[in-house]
């Protein structure tokens, strides 16, 4: 870098104001701005077509200068701009024309490239020498045995159509007159890069991703690189970096998935990217359109973000492997880890999310809406605290009462065999049968009361209080021991409320206050305000994808026509009940209507008895055909013969799911921070972080440290908060996830 700066401060040819030709021997190096854009060997005629693009694409030089300046037809520079723009930088290359497809090469051709490999020749010039392409040339070589391992490249290699073609050039030291000078001066380049990270140079997006891609970390995908900068956009996002290692996202995601495809994004950037989105309430992939990829790419130490198709191929890479449960596993035990004290209560209840696409799904009962809609059914479980531990996605939308047992196992897995869990529930779950298996099963039950049941009597309520969560809480209870038909013993709490009715309470823990036990009772509210809160915040209802899946046809679900019949048994009841209740006011009133005899009677009310008979006859055959229908069917007879049985697709939406979990609890880890210092935290602390987190700023880089000066918010009371919470995040003395640079934080004005 220093000799390509020296040979930049003495111009040679002018190309324009702001761009120059600098010749020493046979290297030529492009200068603008006094930074060197691009070397290459005179007479490469595919860098000398690279280099006219980029200088028109840059603005560096007008059309007219480049083509003066190269000694060519300004069409010429014209075609090249086009070609790097439809096409990148493969389509420079005077590539041979007819098939693409596979080919197989003769005996001769093989042992042709290995000799001349053998010999020093690079890649590229067997490749032109043979009249075959580089990678083809490249996969004979990995055939023989001949792959060498990827060399460091230098500070400006040679950026040729391809990154094979650039490492190669790398492999075979053709591109090493940078790195013998700075190895003359006792410095290699490998050195420089583990003393600072090479900041990024002003090239256009394709010249930019073949410099990241020659050199990619051992992981596969490009160095963490941050830029001083100012003013950038949505530089709060690193607020919640110090707080991933408590998290576990990324150590998470590493142990499931390892490792991605080399390229410039990859686990470490991928998984970065989905958080930040997250946080800056990016709902959905299409939602990228709306950032500045270079500003939030400098935020996050990346060239920049992910375009939408991208992020969608490595979340399709990602789904490939299913392991998008064992993540959720991985952030449950993260979580049981960091906060055991809160697995003590965990809520389960279902999340309907509604399906308004055109393909046949089973339906689901959305509680929102009072309606049943095609749907899928999500189960989540949330700690005491009401943050997330796991989500459960289903089929065919089941009731509470057949996944609760598998909610358990799952819950096990995480808390450990001997950890004494309470599963708290709603009515949904509301089984007999199922209170004795979960309680085998080690865990106990906390839910309300469910169906007709003689009250307590009022003399026995009396006040209770306790502390839960800092407060105090009082209410007015009475308790008494219930048996269950065909179930367990188990602790019956009423609870009288302000309203004059009561709450009636069942569970088998027995060694907490009643007090406390509805207390957690009626703290599901938080689990509720959960599902609220992210799908209005994150969008947990969402189609990360539009893709669906085969669904099990032989899978059994409740039969509709079973409903329709009950209902129509119902109608034909109600119908006999009524005809009873005129013959009852016939039988009443006979004295006043004349009728003397049993036989004047019938005569006289014939046409009602007729019709209560007709109501009769009716009920009985609707009980017959009821008996006759099956209760549960098979769900393939429930959809047309045309229609395919299907399900959405459920990896993507989990594996971001996880994601959206992670942020919320990072969220909640920044409010809690900010509340010794912040006095209305408990209503606008979640809106001060999330403006926080979208604040521009400044970012400062000495060597490997990286200190973020936030912009000051609307109101001195946030700015204040604002100043703590760096402080406290300082503190932490944080680093950047694989890297080697530590973050800092301030504020704009504050001391």
């Amino acid at each position: 870098m220093a000799d390509l700066l020296e040979l930049a401060s003495d111009p040679r040819r002018h190309i324009s104001e702001h761009a120059w030709i600098r010749d020493e021997g046979d290297l030529r190096v492009i200068v603008t701005h006094a930074i060197p854009l691009l070397q290459y060997r005179r007479g490469d005629v595919v860098m000398e077509r690279l280099a006219m693009a980029e200088l028109a694409e840059t603005g560096a030089a007008r059309v007219q200068e480049i083509a003066k300046a190269f000694d060519v037809h300004r069409t010429t520079v014209t075609r090249c701009c086009k070609l790097l723009r439809e096409g990148g930088t493969e389509a420079l290359w005077d590539g041979k024309p007819g098939p693409k497809g596979s080919h197989t090469f003769g005996e001769v051709i093989q042992r042709q490239v290995v000799e001349l490999r053998k010999k020093g020749e690079t890649q590229s010039a067997i490749a032109t020498r043979l009249g075959m392409s580089v990678p083809w040339v490249k996969v004979l070589c990995k055939r023989a045995g001949l792959v060498e391992p990827r060399a460091i490249a230098s500070d400006l290699p040679g950026m040729t159509a391809g990154v094979s073609e650039v490492a190669d050039e790398a492999v075979a030291g053709e591109t090493a007159t940078d790195t013998a000078a700075a190895a003359s001066k006792g410095s290699s380049t490998a050195t420089i890069a583990e003393e600072a990270p090479k900041p990024f140079l002003p090239l256009s997006r394709e010249a930019a991703a073949v410099f990241a891609m020659v050199n990619l970390t051992p992981d596969g995908e490009a160095e963490t690189c941050f830029e001083a900068s100012e003013q950038v956009a949505h530089a709060g996002v690193l607020l919640a970096i110090p707080l991933l290692p408590s998290l576990g996202l990324l150590e998470g995601v590493r142990s499931v998935y390892h490792r991605m495809k080399n390229g410039i994004y990859g686990l470490r950037a991928t998984v970065l990217v989905l958080f930040s989105m997250a946080l800056l309430r990016v709902k959905r992939p299409e939602g990228l359109k709306a950032i500045f990829p270079d500003a939030l790419g400098r935020v996050l130490g990346l060239l920049r973000v992910p375009e939408v198709k991208t992020i969608r191929r490595k979340l399709a890479e990602l789904a490939e492997r299913a392991k998008a449960h064992v993540l959720v596993k991985w952030l449950g035990l993260k979580r049981a880890e960091e906060a055991p004290r809160a697995m003590g209560f965990l809520y389960v209840d279902g999340h309907v999310r509604a399906y308004h696409g055109k393909r046949w799904i089973p339906k689901g009962w959305s509680t929102a809406r009072k309606q049943a809609l095609p749907a899928t059914t999500d189960y989540w479980v949330n700690d005491r605290d009401g943050q997330p531990v796991l989500v459960l996605p289903t089929e065919a939308n089941p009731g509470l009462i057949q996944v609760l047992p598998s909610i358990a196992a799952a819950v096990r897995e995480i808390i450990g065999p001997e950890r004494r869990v309470t599963l708290v529930f709603d009515r949904g779950g509301w089984s007999p049968e199922l209170f004795s298996r979960i309680l085998a099963l080690g865990f106990d039950v906390l839910t309300y009361r469910k169906g007709k049941i003689r009250p307590l009597a009022r003399k026995l309520f009396h006040e209770e209080t306790t502390w839960a969560d800092g407060k105090k809480h009082t209410y007015l209870i009475a308790e008494a021991e219930t048996r269950l038909s065909d179930g367990p013993v188990l602790r019956r709490i009423a609870v009288l409320r302000e309203d004059g009715k009561c709450t009636e309470i069942v569970t088998s823990r027995r060694d907490l206050s009643a007090a406390l036990l509805a207390y957690r009772m009626f703290s599901r509210w938080r689990q509720e305000n959960y599902f609220k809160y992210m799908l209005e915040e994150f969008a947990i209802d969402g189609l990360v994808e539009y893709a669906e899946e085969p669904a099990d046809a032989e899978r059994t679900v409740p039969n509709p026509r079973k409903k329709v019949q009950a209902k129509r048994l119902a109608n034909a009841r109600a119908e006999v009940t009524k005809w009873e209740g005129e013959l009852a006011k016939c039988v009443e009133g006979h004295e006043e209507a004349g009728c003397r005899t049993m036989r004047g009677f019938k005569i006289a009310n014939a046409r009602i008895r007729k019709e209560l008979e007709w109501a009769r006859q009716r009920v009985a055959l609707l009980e017959e055909e009821s008996r006759r229908i099956p209760t549960r069917v098979a769900i393939k007879d429930l959809a047309s013969e045309d229609t395919e049985v299907i399900k959405l697709a459920v990896e993507r939406k989990l594996l971001v799911d996880a994601v959206k979990m992670a942020a919320y609890r990072a969220e909640t880890k920044l409010v809690q921070l900010v509340d010794p210092h912040f006095g209305r935290n408990e209503d606008e602390g979640r809106r001060l972080i999330k403006e926080a987190l979208n604040l521009p700023g400044d970012l400062l880089v000495d060597g490997t440290q990286v200190t973020v000066r936030l912009q000051p918010m609307s109101a001195p009371r946030f700015t204040r908060a604002l100043v703590a919470l760096c402080a406290a995040l300082n503190e932490m003395d944080t680093r950047f996830p694989e890297s080697p640079y530590r973050l800092r934080y301030q504020v704009e004005g504050a001391e």
